[in-house]
């Protein structure tokens, strides 16, 4: 059991970590989002919403929409948020994009990872794509129209009709980047600590006991509950070192992790990823519950396709 001093040291660490990550987002959030300030300022960025609207209004997205959720798909979900936190978006398309980022990101180090566990990077690009839009679809179809201007991170609202000038654009996109800034230092501080926290006193493993029956209904192997605990609470970039070692000593099969790649390639990062998001002013609900659902249809999905192989085996 951690001592007193032990404590200190875990608060001291967590809170260094929290840091350190913060930098690292915000060395992504604050340039993007200064692009897409001058993109706006400019007119480019209503060139680009026109050219992908048709796309994305699919799922109730407009051109920008659809310019922040590709570029998440190629580097990380704090692109989206810092896009989010820079231009006017209803808390419906908020909502969607949100979801739809949650699912589809990173795609180039996190597809990377599925392979190492089990699971070909063709066949995850097309799932998480897919999971993406399917989520979009629903929430455009279940999600009140909510038609009302929203705050967002940049301190404007939808109904602005006229950019304002450069000097007070920049002005607000300062404070308001500071604000959010804040409140990604805050969250992520917060977020280590407890994780380590729990991971000193044992909890993280009791909590993975105790998930064994989630984990069934899941469609995933009791063994993997730690993982997929691990890559919910850490994330899948930094939870990839816990599964990586999973699979190096054996004690996780191709074969179960495939099936574990299919859920958090879907659903992951429940906690830190969320929390970013709410901060710009996503609802906690309608980001979170599609995902999870969306991640146990993908591995129920992956036992049917498993049996009728093994079916078509037989006959032969």
């Amino acid at each position: 059991m951690p001592t007193k001093s032990d404590n200190r040291v875990l608060v001291r660490d967590g809170v260094g970590a929290g840091l350190r990550q913060a930098r690292w987002l915000l060395a992504i959030i604050v340039p993007v989002s200064f692009a897409v300030l001058l993109l706006r300022q400019f007119g480019a960025l209503d060139l680009i919403s026109t050219a992908l609207s048709p796309l994305f209004s699919v799922v109730g997205l407009s051109g920008v929409g659809g310019m922040a959720f590709v570029a998440g798909v190629i580097s990380s979900p704090y692109t989206v948020v810092a896009i989010i936190g820079t231009v006017d978006f209803s808390v419906r398309e908020i909502a969607i994009l949100s979801v739809m980022s949650l699912i589809a990101h990173n795609f180039p180090v996190e597809l990377a990872i599925m392979k190492r566990t089990g699971t070909g990077v063709a066949r995850m690009f097309v799932v998480r794509l897919a999971a993406a839009f399917t989520a979009g679809i629903a929430l455009q179809a279940l999600m009140p129209q909510g038609a009302q201007p929203v705050t967002t991170a940049a301190g404007t609202t939808a109904a602005a009709l006229e950019e304002p000038p450069f000097v007070e654009a920049l002005a607000e996109w300062a404070l308001s980047t500071l604000r959010l800034a804040a409140v990604i230092v805050l969250i992520l501080a917060a977020l280590m600590v407890t994780v380590r926290l729990l991971r000193a006193y044992g909890v993280l493993e009791l909590l993975a006991k105790a998930l064994q029956p989630v984990m069934r209904a899941f469609g995933l192997p009791r063994e993997t509950a730690f993982l997929w605990l691990v890559c919910n609470v850490m994330g899948l970039t930094y939870g990839a070192a816990v599964v990586l070692e999973e699979e190096r000593t054996g004690r996780l099969t191709r074969a179960d992790g495939d099936l574990l790649n299919h859920h958090i390639g879907i659903s992951h990062s429940i906690f830190e990823d969320t929390m970013i998001f709410l901060a710009v002013g996503a609802p906690f609900l309608w980001i979170t519950v599609p995902r999870v659902v969306l991640a146990a249809a993908a591995v129920w999905l992956r036992h049917g396709e498993r049996s009728l192989a093994r079916a078509r085996t037989r006959r032969r």
